[in-house]
């Protein structure tokens, strides 16, 4: 696993932790299976561990990679889902900690682009090279 050890910042006083970045990854792999053998009526659905009676736990775009920003007047949370959609969600969370409004398609496109880039970089980087990623946006 690549990263940083925040054990230094959990075991110190909170008067004097000092966080060194400001950008997280957030990353889930679902499971997923395209065939459901018993369930012909669920294949191509994206269902997954199906039973005997074709009842369904959980769906196989449930896999996403996301971007924490947490700064000094940064608080975004960038999401990209690994659907057929390949849909993304982007919250201001100093604005909407709750994260009701999407506002990918009203924030600054600028912005959009540079949060894309960077979940890019840490979701591709491994070892050494994600230690020389610029840590912040």
């Amino acid at each position: 696993m690549d990263g940083v050890s925040m054990v230094p910042i959990l075991m110190s006083d909170s008067s004097t932790a000092v966080v060194t970045r400001e950008n997280f990854l957030v990353e889930h792999y679902g499971e997923h299976s395209v065939d459901n053998p018993g369930c012909p009526q669920l294949h191509n659905q994206g269902m997954f561990v199906c039973h005997s009676h074709c009842e369904c736990q959980d769906s196989w775009n449930n896999t996403y990679s996301c971007l924490r920003v947490i700064g000094q007047g940064k608080n975004y949370k960038y999401c990209q889902l690994e659907d057929l959609l390949n849909f993304v969600e982007v919250y201001d969370l100093d604005k909407d900690p709750h994260e009701f409004d999407n506002i990918v398609n009203t924030a600054d496109q600028q912005l959009i682009a540079i949060l894309k880039q960077k979940l890019f970089d840490l979701s591709r980087c491994s070892g050494i090279a994600c230690k020389s990623l610029p840590l912040n946006i």
